[in-house]
């Protein structure tokens, strides 16, 4: 602040106020300046633009407007041509010989008059012709060369991805070969070495008053381990961890006997004034079963809880049990259609498919057929109307405890004496 400005009385902040008005003018002033400018640069550029995009579609149409002038040219010329002969023609055949010479003269001379400029017009459309041809087989070229090399981009691709595939197939086949070796040596491990034989006790009353005729039995023969090991390696885990007490059997088309996993076990547990029924019965082989039938979620989430819903991938193998009558094979997953299981099915007949089955039928086998006589209502007769409750499923030490194990053993053996 200088003196000048002390002695007329003016403070700085007067100094500041007089200043910013004429500052906030210029700045003012400078953004409209700017404004217009941008403004300015944009709509001329607009307007570049529209001219140029106008003048290049006026070209495209003189140029097509030419081009359809001269093909109508071509055509009125050709016509004339040919209504000229015509005319000769006719003239020559109607007058006689003398008029048709004298005639003949005067069209020939006519002719020969207008031969050049025709001739010439018409080497000019055909030069146009033959060039626009010209420019269409180069084009058509250039796309066929593109058509080519895409064609050829695409088979390479699809030759790397078949090589990809085939690579990434024989890495998974790779895989479950390992997963087959680990899961025989823990079947081996935890269970021992095979057979190995499971009783399945179902609410079907055998149609007596006795206590233990309330149900029905039917045991399974698992097949080696060196078979389908995983197959059988999950099957005797959810036996082992009481998996099977409370799945129904539910679906009988005819070919197959299908469980059901997804309803509550209500529908197949034991009730608790049954349970201590059967408790205080003589049978011990009831009591065990009884005893394995535990009340508890729905079944398909404890498979799942324990890890046990599905196997890793479906064991088809030329060892593998086909698919001929009482085989049991782990039903296709519909949540997983390429990782099969928990639920199960048995075959009622021999039927197609590939050899994925891990256990057969042979005690019981009566109660199997009485099943798939059962039918459901009319309108859905696959679905039975009352399914077949599963009430315990146990693993066998021997077979000898199976229900029903005598008349077997004691066929088997009669069977035996028989081919030798």
């Amino acid at each position: 602040m200088d003196l000048s400005s002390v002695a007329a009385g003016n403070c700085e902040e007067d100094i500041y106020q007089n200043h910013t008005p004429t500052c906030q003018k210029n700045l003012a002033l400078l953004l409209l300046i700017s404004s217009v400018l941008l403004g300015g640069t944009f709509y001329f550029g607009i307007m570049f633009g529209q001219h140029a995009s106008r003048k290049i579609q006026e070209d495209n149409v003189a140029e097509n407007s030419l081009r359809d002038e001269l093909l109508l040219s071509q055509e009125k010329l050709l016509v004339e041509l040919a209504k000229s002969q015509s005319q000769s023609i006719q003239n020559a055949m109607t007058n006689g010989e003398n008029s048709e010479n004298k005639d003949s003269t005067m069209s020939t001379d006519s002719d020969v008059t207008n031969e050049p400029e025709k001739m010439s017009l018409m080497g000019q459309h055909l030069e146009l012709l033959q060039k626009e041809l010209a420019q269409q087989a180069l084009a058509l070229s250039e796309e066929r060369k593109l058509l080519d090399q895409a064609a050829e981009e695409v088979k390479q691709a699809w030759g790397s991805y078949q090589l990809y595939t085939s690579q990434i197939e024989a890495e998974r086949r790779a895989i479950d070969r390992d997963l087959q070796v680990l899961f025989e040596k823990l079947t081996v491990e935890e269970f021992g070495p095979g057979p190995h034989f499971i009783q399945f006790q179902l609410y079907l009353p055998r149609l007596t008053d006795e206590v233990d005729d309330m149900f029905s039995y039917f045991t399974i023969e698992i097949t080696s381990e060196k078979v389908a090991p995983t197959s059988v390696f999950f099957f005797l885990k959810q036996i082992d961890l009481g998996l099977w007490s409370g799945p129904t059997i539910y679906f009988n088309d005819g070919r197959t006997l299908s469980t059901d996993l997804t309803q509550t076990v209500s529908a197949g547990a034991l009730t608790t004034a049954l349970a201590a029924k059967l408790m205080n019965t003589n049978n011990s082989l009831a009591k065990k079963l009884t005893s394995n039938a535990k009340q508890s979620s729905i079944p398909i989430d404890k498979m799942i809880s324990h890890g046990f819903g599905h196997l890793p991938f479906p064991e088809d193998s030329a060892n593998a049990l086909p698919q001929s009558k009482y085989t049991v094979c782990f039903k296709p997953n519909d949540r997983s259609k390429h990782r099969p299981g928990p639920a199960i099915y048995i075959n009622q007949a021999d039927n197609d498919g590939p050899p994925s089955c891990f256990g057969t039928v042979i005690i019981g086998r009566e109660v199997i057929d009485r099943i798939g006589e059962m039918k459901g209502p009319p309108h859905d007769p696959n679905y039975l109307k009352k399914p077949i409750r599963i009430i315990s499923a146990i693993l066998l030490d021997k077979l000898a405890d199976a229900v029903g194990a005598d008349k077997y053993i004691a066929q088997e053996h009669k069977n035996f004496k028989e081919e030798m």
